[in-house]
């Protein structure tokens, strides 16, 4: 979530739209969808999801008609541990077939949906996107803390890093007007001396920190403000000798949430303009960093990440795994074999035929005469399909929920069948599937056909000697290059 310090600061567009004219601006790709983008209606996710991008992206493609635009993707979570979605998307599913429509904004696989449809329609337009290594935030404060970018669309969690002093944080296109926080504006209006905005934002509420637990339920900046001494110019929470300071040692677990949100600030993982993905500040970070970012994930699949070829929702699974999967369901047989790709890489080569293997006996697909990994993808999709006896009404719903272009719909089923809410839960089951079948054929063909050095998925260090180089997308490349200063 945004800073809680300043959900009610108000939001004035004063800011010409026009004053970006040959500028430069990173956008926050899932927040601007939050901001902007309309309830999808049933049908439009069914038949039009194309369309309804188009429509909610328009004044975007306007807006990159005068100005250089950087669309910017989150990558994988900075949370600690693996948390399912299951349940959030499930609960979207159930809105959206109950009423017909629905905002998006809270389940990732329901965001995830509009990434594909979304880099068709900027790669269209010549527009350059990425997908960070982790925060879009945290990408986002790094190019325009290198002059790479003028300006950053984004939550105002950004101002918690260093060297931030202003962000977009509003576009009216009706009145072609944007507004811009400034940090000293905000430090003056909270009356907050110089150095004890960064400890206040983050007790108050943030991305990366819950609210300090005695002030959640009836939070007040007053309240809040009463709590520190701004006698002492430190900036380090371990200097405050006042009532917040008294009450963050006392409660561990939150004191280490509030370091931890330190560590975040300065350490974020990001994709440098070198193309390299290394901490937002390289210098000697700590040896624990893994305990927030997870462990440290193989080159291979940084790279994949960043050019929107896998997802997060599964590569996740990967980081937080600490222990042998139960392989109850496919994705877990998955998960599991991509984890003994690793395992046994020095001692044993795996190629396309363990690939089909696995994937037959994931889905109890009972066909011997596949040699092509186009074939049992083929065969997993129509296999899901049928078995859950699922109708897909359009090539869009085929094409965007369950991610497979080159399978058509003519032999699923009719088109008269209306879609019930089973139905809709089992194209995003199939999603996944699908999301997982890439990244663990993404892991046999970099890591068994190519014999490529792995590197050990242990190593936690984000340090200059373990950096990640990419290889990035034309138009991401010359957008960097062009505005690199």
């Amino acid at each position: 979530m945004p800073i809680r310090a300043l959900k009610d600061f108000p939001i004035i567009c004063e800011w010409p739209l026009p004053a970006l004219k040959e500028s430069s601006i990173a956008i926050d790709g899932f927040w601007f969808i939050r901001k902007y983008f309309e309830a999808i209606k049933r049908d439009e996710l069914i038949g039009d999801l194309e369309g309804y991008v188009h429509k909610n992206m328009r004044h975007l493609l306007e807006l990159a008609q005068s100005s250089s635009v950087l669309w910017i993707w989150d990558g994988l979570n900075y949370k600690k541990e693996f948390t399912s979605q299951t349940d959030l998307c499930l609960m979207d599913i159930q809105t959206i077939y109950s009423h017909g429509q629905m905002k998006f904004g809270r389940s990732e696989a329901f965001l995830e949906l509009l990434v594909i449809p979304i880099n068709k329609l900027l790669e269209k337009h010549k527009i350059a996107f990425m997908r960070a290594p982790y925060s879009a935030v945290a990408q986002c404060v790094y190019f325009v803390k290198q002059n790479c970018v003028d300006y950053i669309f984004t939550k105002t969690d950004s101002f918690l890093f260093r060297d931030v002093n202003s962000v977009v944080v509003e576009f009216n296109f009706k009145t072609a007007m944007c507004c811009i926080f400034k940090r000293s504006e905000i430090e003056q209006a909270l009356g907050l001396k110089r150095g004890f905005f960064r400890i206040f934002a983050i007790a108050s509420g943030c991305d990366f920190c819950p609210t300090l637990p005695e002030i959640a339920n009836n939070y007040s900046n007053e309240v809040l403000k009463e709590m520190l001494d701004q006698s002492d110019h430190n900036d380090d929470i371990r200097m405050f000798i006042s009532p917040l300071k008294r009450k963050i040692e006392a409660n561990e677990e939150y004191k280490k949430k509030i370091n931890e949100a330190y560590l975040n600030c300065r350490w974020h993982p990001i994709m440098s303009l070198n193309g390299v993905v290394e901490p937002l500040d390289p210098m000697s970070p700590p040896s624990d960093i893994h305990k927030i970012f997870g462990r440290k994930i193989p080159n291979v699949f940084y790279e994949e990440l960043f050019s929107c070829k896998i997802s997060p929702a599964e590569l996740k699974r990967l980081i937080y795994v600490t222990d042998k999967q139960s392989e109850e369901t496919p994705i877990d047989q998955i998960v599991e074999y991509i984890l003994s790709v690793f395992e046994f890489k020095s001692t044993y080569t795996f190629n396309t035929r363990d690939f089909i293997e696995v994937v037959k006996s994931a889905f109890n697909i009972r066909v011997e005469s596949v040699k092509s990994v186009d074939k049992i993808l083929g065969l997993v999709y129509m296999h899901l399909t049928k078995n859950k006896n699922t109708m897909f009404l359009s090539n869009t719903l085929t094409n965007c929920i369950a991610s497979q272009r080159r399978f058509s719909n003519k032999n699923i089923g009719g088109c008269s069948k209306v879609v019930d809410l089973q139905e809709y839960a089992v194209t995003f089951t199939i999603r996944s599937y699908l999301s997982a079948l890439s990244l663990m054929y993404v892991t046999v063909n970099t890591f068994g056909l190519n014999k490529e050095d792995l590197r050990d998925p242990e190593i936690s260090e984000f340090t200059l000697n373990h950096c990640v180089k990419i290889d990035m997308p034309n138009e991401t490349r010359d957008f960097l290059q062009k505005n690199k200063q």
